[in-house]
């Protein structure tokens, strides 16, 4: 059975560094994570692929680090590079990363990080968390 994962234009979902992890997963579930990105229910999936929406759900969760990499990736691309890349050297990969930590005391000593980056990354981390970041 050929998939149809050919007729969905990958460049809708594709983030930079999404080919990356999106490259380390066995083609079908690449496909299945590619289509859930793009907000296919379970049910829609496994219509495609022949599968119950049980084997979409447990397809994804056995490959949950590499797909959640990547949404961890998505929510870092609304940063500058600067941002991004500070909070990086500092081992902070995603919001989550950035909520459980303190991030301001960590950054206060890096490089290509002064009061207009901490503003950046304080505003993003409000948006995401609906409460104001110190």
């Amino acid at each position: 059975m050929t998939s149809e994962i050919s007729l969905i234009d990958r460049e809708e979902c594709a983030a930079p560094g999404a080919d990356d992890i999106l490259a380390k997963l066995p083609g079908r579930v690449r496909d299945i994570a590619t289509l859930r990105g793009l907000g296919y229910t379970c049910m829609e999936i496994g219509r495609r692929f022949g599968i119950t929406p049980q084997a979409v759900s447990s397809t994804l969760a056995r490959h949950h680090r590499r797909i959640d990499d990547l949404g961890a990736r998505q929510d870092m691309l609304e940063l500058s590079a600067r941002a991004a890349n500070a909070l990086s050297r500092i081992g902070v990969n995603s919001r989550a990363d950035a909520l459980k930590r303190d991030v301001f005391v960590l950054l206060r000593r890096e490089r290509n990080c002064g009061e207009k980056t901490l503003d950046e990354i304080r505003r993003w981390l409000e948006r995401g968390s609906g409460q104001s970041a110190k």
